[in-house]
């Protein structure tokens, strides 16, 4: 993991009550003011989704959002969009 990430990890803060991430069976929806803004449908067989539905049960989802990310296996680049002005890292309380 990169130090970027462990610092995002440290610094993100709670999001406020009306966001939240919505998991129903595997369908996951990002909602914000009571509108769902994404969605995703994650698929059990396959091991890393099961893994993130499994994790989902703990409560919340670090939510990293913005424009022109670059985000991989090993390496964090929120740069372009911090500097861009539409960063926005927060953890989301998640609802099933």
């Amino acid at each position: 993991m990169s130090p970027e990430y462990t610092d995002i990890l440290q610094r993100a803060a709670e999001v406020e009550g009306s966001c939240w991430l919505a998991v129903t069976g595997a369908v996951l929806t990002l909602i914000i003011g009571g509108e769902p803004i994404y969605s995703e449908q994650l698929n059990p067989r396959n091991p890393d989704d099961a893994r993130w539905l499994e994790a989902a049960a703990n409560g919340s989802a670090l939510i990293i959002a913005g424009d022109n990310l670059v985000i991989t296996d090993t390496m964090l680049d929120v740069s372009a969009a911090a500097h861009l002005g539409t960063l926005v890292i927060g953890y989301v309380p998640i609802r099933s």
